[in-house]
């Protein structure tokens, strides 16, 4: 099995974890020592940060929750019977987003502040994940107050750009 394409940070991973979600073409890795969650993707997929594209089209029966998962310079070794071949994998870069302060500006934020609310409901977040898993819940945590600090800078107009800049990372 090939990898296709990784940002610096996945590339860079050594350790230990273990597959903590199985979907059909995303699984979700865990390192439980880092606190950090990585992403393997079927080739059809877009990188993300802390993601591998691999040069498969699905992932049915290949992966199994709970699989321990080892990182090392010849690649990752996923259970006793995957290895996932790193050595062509080439380094993906986040695309640098361009945003001017006219197309900013055009953007509707209190539409948006008011579709966002349609849909909380009696939800303080969009993100509904209910565990306890310790970066889902910090996770949830710095959604709800990025998401606070872009409606109070909505309603006052004051500040949009940062609060959405923070929000966004």
């Amino acid at each position: 099995m090939w990898a296709l394409t990784a940002d610096a940070d996945f590339l860079a991973q050594r350790g230990q974890g273990q597959v903590e979600q199985v979907f059909a073409r995303a699984v979700n890795i865990a390192l439980p020592a880092r606190q950090q969650l990585l992403t393997l993707l079927c080739e059809e997929y877009d990188n993300a940060p802390n993601s591998c594209r691999l040069a498969l089209t699905h992932f049915d029966d290949l992966f199994r929750h709970g699989d321990k998962v080892q990182f090392d310079d010849q690649g990752i070794t996923v259970g006793q019977h995957l290895h996932i071949e790193m050595s062509r994998c080439r380094r993906w870069l986040s695309p640098t987003l361009q945003m001017t302060a006219v197309n900013f500006h055009l953007i509707a934020w209190l539409q948006w502040h008011d579709i966002i609310h349609q849909h909380l409901g009696e939800n303080e977040t969009l993100f509904n994940y209910r565990g306890d898993n310790p970066f889902y819940q910090a996770l949830n945590k710095e959604l709800h107050i990025k998401r606070r600090a872009v409606i109070q800078a909505v309603n006052e107009k004051q500040n949009i750009a940062a609060a959405v800049a923070s929000m966004m990372g």
